[in-house]
């Protein structure tokens, strides 16, 4: 065949097909013949070669194990998804006359015949809710589907389009689709107590994971009922809601999720089964009380409420964790695996006691044992025997105490064929282990709507007084200190940056920075003169401000507040008393005039525009940001906001700060950034600038969450000297691409750096973060902490440098990266550099990149909360370390937008 016809029969454009016969030619698999018709050029055709023929006579899996790596070699899974579309579709016409009969129940029985005639068994049955499934009794393409499950995905399509409906792959072979429980019949009544023993292997826990709805497990045949009710339809979740409950053998860890707020989420839900997400849970006064007064009588001390959830619990405190769960829960219905193992003779005891005073006469229990040591202490009404997937024996607590005893022997002799089952299962993958595995599989829960509004995306109509044309030249930069009224140091400065702009590269190492330099707007001025009150800001710019909360914010605990719209600082408030401290908190551009010296000392002394081709854009257009000055032995106990907002569409924000912080001083800074969604893009690019003087100390805070058509391109410096404390704490949310690397310069010895930061990347997003730390002075020190979260195939990288200068001895420096990736369709990369001059330093570097496991997401929703609240927590529970470094009404705010980016609202 010819590449055009082998395009045309695959769906394929014709350079792909080009492309990938080229790589079976290297791989002996495919063979060219050239036809020369007169003097044109020659017609190129293809066929196998003996090889390729020898391996699809003997062994069709080797050859299409070596055509599928073609199509897993596509990296873009856009491309890879339409690929097996437009193969599956080929199929489907290939195989479609073959497929006879009008309903699902037709077809799947027609496709079953067709597989016999390969020898692949194949039955048609009807699963517990009636509908048809198509089963395979063994996998067709064993060795193909061990080394992608994508061909999993393929199949799915041509048997969707083979069958006319959307059908489900509800269980893979290859993924333990063993049959593990048979004919178990079990009634349990409110108020009893069964006992369900059995060795190792024998299906025990299974049931347990059975009942509660483990994904990992499908129920083929039967019911499962509670109340009268089949739960079999419900999810895990609902089924916690409905009022079963299962305390776990091997509970799940969450990191960063306290238990005390992990059960009122829990116990909310549970006790309010038709609460939908979003709506107030119980009250803390009333959970709080409860909570003490359950753990007083486990004898549990108060602190483990603030504990991380089983994250480095001991056995004996895991399950006593799991039965106070049990008790704030109230259950009809209550499953305990193996509560005893690993607790001693006392704790058995508590453990006993405690099961039966919750229990009482409502509450139906299966205990889940290998020993009697929990029965002794809570007599089962009935005992039951599990062997080989199969209840063999029934009895009272006589024949718990004989199984204790003389072991299970006469009950393998006494059931044969279970015995044989148990066997052949402990050959296969020991199915309560799979179940009970601190796996990282990924399961993917989300499906988000793109372009859904929240409370950040919305604009205002343009009023401005100015607005300048498109595109930077001379003549915009003349324009921009014209309106401003600039000294002739500051025109010439802007002058001398514009020339360094256009000589300097766009950057190519961070993401790829896809704007026209020449398609924004430089200046625009919002109004004519900055508020001292909000009454006197403009009622559409009140507004927006208004709607963002910030005068309420300033209200209840800020010591001050300046507010950015657009190019200008449109509102500025300071605290009478820290006036009168000589506390000066005022724009850029006011202290350009009015503290010409002290502007002078210290303008971009620490980022000149030399230092990127950012860097020298904003010091061409800067307009706007913070200027700070804090005396000597100040120390400002509230924070200072800053809160800065683009509102028209092309709009570049350049605002400038510089802060400094005199001997002895502390201050917290904190900035936010908001913006409307556009199609077309937008640019904020700042510089800021921080002196920390001896023994001074500063945090900057910055929650970013920008619409994502922004370029959000920003360099961020400070130089700490003797003794001083420098921390960045760093928010990125929102934006297109974010290249943000905050740095610490030590200049003297003591002086310490602090950088920690945050990353979420959704579709469409690139969050290019890190940190710069400089040691050049002995005996100073360093901590890095990132944080990046990726989904919907959002992208988020580590960009970081550690630099240690000779003479700095002594010096030490920590960094911890730690990603965590949401889906298969999203990337985490880590660029580290460290460049060390002196021996005499420590220097530490961790790394991890982790996923929500599938056990994660179990745990959390078989204790009442759906799958998006439950992944919401682990994320939470992942960012934590940082979010607790800042105030109180932020760390809300930050947990709100995060909870926000996983349910798809953020811009």
């Amino acid at each position: 065949m010819t590449v055009s016809q082998l395009a045309e029969a695959t769906g394929v454009t014709a350079t792909a097909v080009r492309q990938r016969l080229n790589r079976l030619m290297g791989q002996d698999l495919v063979t060219r013949q050239s036809e020369r018709a007169g003097r044109g050029r020659p017609t190129h055709r293809y066929g196998l070669s003996e090889r390729a023929r020898r391996l699809a006579g003997n062994n069709f899996a080797d050859l299409a194990k070596v055509l599928w790596q073609e199509v897993r070699a596509i990296e873009d899974p856009a491309i890879r998804k339409g690929l097996l579309k437009r193969i599956a579709a080929g199929l489907a016409e290939k195989y479609g006359d073959q497929v006879e009969g009008e309903s699902p129940q037709e077809r799947m029985a027609s496709i079953a015949k067709l597989f016999e005639l390969r020898d692949i068994p194949f039955s048609v049955e009807q699963n517990v809710k009636g509908l048809p499934v198509l089963q395979a009794h063994d996998c067709p393409y064993p060795e193909l589907a061990e080394h992608d499950r994508a061909i999993c995905e393929l199949e799915q399509m041509v048997m969707s389009l083979l069958l006319e409906n959307n059908v489900e792959l509800s269980q893979c072979r290859l993924d333990g689709g063993k049959e593990i429980l048979r004919g178990v019949d079990l009634v349990i009544k409110r108020g009893e107590t069964h006992a369900l023993m059995g060795p190792n292997g024998s299906g025990k826990s299974t049931l347990g994971f059975a009942i509660m709805g483990h994904p990992g497990y499908e129920v083929t045949q039967g019911l499962i009922e509670l109340d009268g009710k089949d739960v079999l339809e419900m999810e895990p979740n609902e089924r916690a809601r409905a009022g079963i409950f299962m305390a776990f053998q091997r509970p799940m860890s969450i990191p960063g999720v306290k238990m005390a707020d992990f059960l009122r989420h829990a116990t909310t839900n549970v006790r309010r089964p038709d609460r939908k997400e979003g709506e107030d849970l119980i009250p803390m006064r009333e959970f709080r009380k409860e909570l003490r007064q359950q753990m007083e009588q486990l004898r549990i001390d108060a602190e483990f409420a603030r504990r991380y959830v089983n994250d480095g619990f001991s056995g004996g405190e895991m399950k006593r964790a799991e039965i106070l769960q049990m008790a704030m829960l109230r259950p009809k219905f209550a499953i305990l695996d193996e509560t005893d193992s690993g607790l001693d003779v006392d704790a058995v005891r508590l453990a006993s006691q405690s099961i039966a005073e919750i229990g009482g006469k409502d509450m139906g229990i299966l205990i889940i044992t290998h020993h009697d040591k929990l029965l002794e202490h809570n007599r089962p009404d009935v005992t039951h025997v599990m062997l080989g997937g199969r209840i063999v024996e029934s009895g009272g607590a006589e024949l718990a105490a004989e199984l204790h005893e003389k072991g299970y022997d006469r009950i393998r002799e006494a059931h044969p064929e279970a015995a044989k089952a148990e066997s052949e299962m402990a050959r296969d993958e020991e199915p309560e282990e799979r179940a009970n595995d601190m796996s990282t599989d990924v399961k993917q829960p989300f499906d988000v709507a793109a372009g859904e509004v929240n409370k950040y995306d919305f604009r205002n109509d343009e009023n401005y007084k100015f607005k300048s044309r498109k595109g930077i030249d001379a003549e915009i930069v003349h324009q921009i200190s014209d309106m401003k009224g600039e000294p002739e140091w500051m025109r010439d400065f802007r002058q001398k940056s514009l020339e360094i702009f256009n000589s300097k590269p766009t950057p190519t190492w961070g993401g790829k920075v896809g704007l026209d330099f020449q398609d924004i707007y430089y200046y625009i001025k919002p109004s004519d003169r900055q508020g001292r009150s909000w009454d006197e800001v403009p009622d559409d710019i009140k507004k927006t401000f208004d709607r963002l909360g910030i005068p309420e914010a300033e209200k209840k605990f800020l010591a001050g507040v300046k507010a950015q719209y657009e190019s200008e600082v449109v509102y500025g408030s300071l605290r009478e008393d820290l006036t009168a401290q000589g506390v000066i908190f005022t724009d850029t551009d006011t202290a350009v005039k009015e503290y010409p010296d002290l502007v002078r000392e210290y303008f971009s002394t620490i980022i000149p525009p030399t230092d990127n081709k950012f860097a020298a854009l904003n010091s061409a257009v800067w307009s706007g940001g913070s200027f700070i000055y804090v005396p000597k032995g100040v120390s400002i106990d509230f924070p200072l906001q800053a809160y800065f907002r683009i509102n028209a569409e092309n709009m570049g924000q350049f605002e400038r700060t510089l802060i400094i912080v005199d001997e002895g001083a502390q201050i917290h800074y904190v900035e936010g950034c908001t913006a409307p969604m556009y199609s077309t893009e937008s640019l904020h690019s700042a510089v800021v600038e921080i002196v920390c003087k001896k023994h001074s100390r500063c945090r900057y805070t910055t929650i970013q969450n920008w619409a994502n058509n922004i370029y959000n391109l920003v360099t961020k410096r400070a130089v700490a000297y003797e003794n001083a404390t420098m921390e960045w704490v760093d928010g990125n949310l929102g934006s297109q691409l974010t290249m943000k690397y905050p740095a610490v310069y030590m200049l003297e010895p003591g002086a310490r750096g602090e950088i920690l930061s945050i990353a979420f990347a959704s579709a469409g997003q690139h969050q290019d973060a890190g940190a710069k730390v400089v040691h050049a002075a002995p005996n100073t020190s360093s901590r890095i902490v990132s944080k990046s979260i990726s989904k919907n195939g959002g992208r988020s990288s580590y960009r970081g440098l550690v630099r240690v200068e000779k003479g700095a001895s002594k010096a030490k420096s920590s960094v911890v990266c730690d990603a965590l990736i949401l889906d298969d369709h999203s990337r985490s990369d880590t660029y580290p550099y460290i460049e060390v001059d002196e021996q005499d330093v420590t220097i530490g570097h961790e790394a991890s990149v982790s996923r929500i496991g599938e056990e994660q997401l179990f745990y959390l929703t078989s204790r009442g909360l759906s799958e998006a609240e439950a992944s919401a927590m682990i994320v939470s529970g992942f960012i934590e370390p940082l979010v607790k470094e800042l105030p109180m009404e932020y760390a809300v705010e930050m947990n709100r937008l995060i909870e926000l980016q996983m349910e798809g609202s953020v811009g």
